[in-house]
């Protein structure tokens, strides 16, 4: 019995760490004006719910976490950061 359990234990556990963590976001490179941008815009057809940070926040590509005018970008390789982004004449480092 306790072996048993032993397996459906270590099953359970196998199987739950065996599901990808996919972050589906692409980023991309954006050079505009002077500046180079590595990030994912906003897509204002969607809005996102809960979980919005403001302006400065550090952000991951894809996760839908910066409101407003601003997507996740990191400008002349500072860090992942809610900013405006190309197009803006704005690089926030």
């Amino acid at each position: 019995m306790k072996f048993l359990a032993g397996v459906l234990a270590l099953t359970v556990i196998t199987g739950t760490s065996a599901i990808p963590t996919s972050n589906s976001a692409t980023t991309e490179t954006v050079t505009s004006d002077a500046f180079t941008y590595n990030g994912e815009g906003v897509d204002f057809s969607i809005q996102c719910s809960g979980g919005l940070k403001p302006p400065h926040a550090d952000c991951t590509p894809g996760k839908c976490q910066c409101n407003g005018n601003y997507g996740c970008w990191s400008c002349q390789g500072g860090r992942m950061q809610c900013q405006p982004g190309p197009g803006s004449g704005k690089c926030w480092t």
